[in-house]
């Protein structure tokens, strides 16, 4: 199944290294609340032996790896949720290089779990070796701890088969993700970090060999968190480049969307646009984050009369330019409607302190925060007719806004892995003002 090289190779990774979002004690909150129930140790034994017959013994779907792929210019796009694939799908349809996407779906699970099956004894020796918390939360993700092991295999051998020249991910903390870093690095597959989302204090330090940032803001986040031996180029927003062209420029409201966030609930929703129906008649619509309950804001919006914007089948920009405003709790989609002059508002419930959305949108955007309904519909009354214009506070987090590269973002980055793919990286741009400058090959 594995040789005996592989084995010695896999046995002694570091486990909580790759499952870095649930290893550190800072996201203790985080992963209580997105691992809700009582849990155990035995309950996380059942759970693998009930996949184990799932996968092993009544086998289905892809079983075997893929077979080898002959690219001029091997760039391999690996892509684990909707959000990173709606980062990088501005850079794999290029004419420059070839691509390939690797989807977190198409691994074949029955080899993966055999694999991991070898690797008991190590998995037992990290659990007895371990701090308190670490021994904790394999109470919650034992099966993660135990798939560490078929996951790094089953990649460390795709990646010999598929002998990319180029690795570029959206997402440096997510346990896919890291795993394919990780073997990358292994073998000197040069790899290429792309921003996906604003980046938080929590992030683990940069150890990609190339990163595109968007701006300064998720620059000096890594110059605090570290960067260890990246190359790093400021490109601006890839995804809004296009759409820089829908920028809004009226100034009243008349259309608003509520964007609603994992944690917020369909009452909270409900009782939200409801409130705002009564201010005035304002067109709303209602859209889920990706990873939230998408099919019951569906059926809400349905009952109550929103308009629907499906997560999975239009990306925010599109649902974005149709709007004038948007009310939000906390999500990177704050920024996004920033970047088009969409008016954001923020609204969290039930709150006595503010959730600042990474770190500082409250107030290098200088946005209003309301915690009750009062308020808020007081305020959106008074902007109904005099939509503040908020496009010029971006730059900060978009290096592209006011330079020659504005609205090209998606060109730039497309350039940058042509010249990396081809042994020619282009000089580092690591301040605002060298993201204006014409990129040559």
């Amino acid at each position: 199944m594995i040789s005996l090289k592989e084995y010695a190779f896999i046995k002694d990774i570091d486990i909580f290294s790759v499952n870095y979002t649930y290893s550190r004690e800072l996201f203790k909150k985080r992963t209580l609340r997105t691992h809700r129930g009582t849990h155990s140790i035995l309950f996380g034994i059942f759970n693998v032996l009930i996949n184990l017959v799932r996968y092993v013994v009544f086998p289905g779907g892809i079983t075997h790896p893929w077979k080898r792929k002959s690219f001029s210019h091997s760039v391999l796009f690996y892509i684990d949720t909707e959000n990173q694939r709606s980062a990088l799908e501005p850079l794999i349809n290029s004419e420059m290089y070839d691509s390939a996407i690797l989807l977190r779906d198409d691994l074949p699970l029955r080899k993966i779990y055999q694999i991991s099956l070898l690797f008991v004894p190590y998995l037992a020796r990290s659990y007895l070796k371990t701090t308190s918390y670490r021994r904790w939360t394999f109470n919650l993700i034992l099966k993660n701890y135990f798939l560490t092991y078929g996951y790094y295999a089953y990649v460390n051998r795709l990646l010999y088969r598929l002998s990319p020249k180029l690795l570029v991910m959206s997402n440096d903390h997510n346990m896919m993700n890291r795993i394919f870093l990780d073997v990358a690095k292994q073998m000197n597959i040069r790899t290429v970090y792309v921003q996906h989302a604003s980046i938080s204090k929590f992030m683990p330090p940069m150890e990609f060999d190339y990163a595109l940032l968007e701006g300064e803001d998720a620059l000096h986040k890594y110059q605090s968190i570290g960067i260890r031996g990246t190359q790093i180029y400021l490109t601006g927003n890839i995804k809004a480049g296009e759409y820089y062209t829908k920028v809004n420029h009226n100034h009243v409201i008349d259309n608003i969307g509520i964007c609603a966030s994992k944690l917020d609930s369909l009452e909270d929703i409900r009782e939200l646009s409801d409130n705002i129906r009564s201010l005035h008649s304002f067109d709303i619509w209602l859209r889920p984050h990706p990873g939230g309950d998408v099919e019951g804001m569906y059926e809400l919006s349905r009952e109550i009369g929103l308009g629907f914007s499906d997560p999975y089948k239009e990306v925010s920009f599109e649902f974005l330019s149709c709007l004038d405003s948007i009310v939000v709790s906390s999500s990177n989609i704050i920024l996004e409607a920033a970047l088009l002059n969409v008016y954001p508002v923020i609204y969290q419930p039930h709150v006595e302190k503010f959730t600042n959305p990474y770190g500082n949108f409250i107030e290098k955007l200088r946005l209003q925060t309301f915690n009750n309904l009062d308020d808020l519909d007081k305020y959106l009354l008074k902007i109904k007719d005099e939509k503040p214009d908020i496009r010029e506070y971006t730059s900060y987090f978009d290096a592209s806004v006011g330079t020659n590269n504005e609205g090209n973002a998606q060109k730039l980055a497309q350039k940058i892995l042509y010249n990396i793919v081809e042994d020619h990286p282009i000089k580092p741009m690591n301040r605002k003002s060298d993201v204006g400058m014409t990129v040559h090959s």
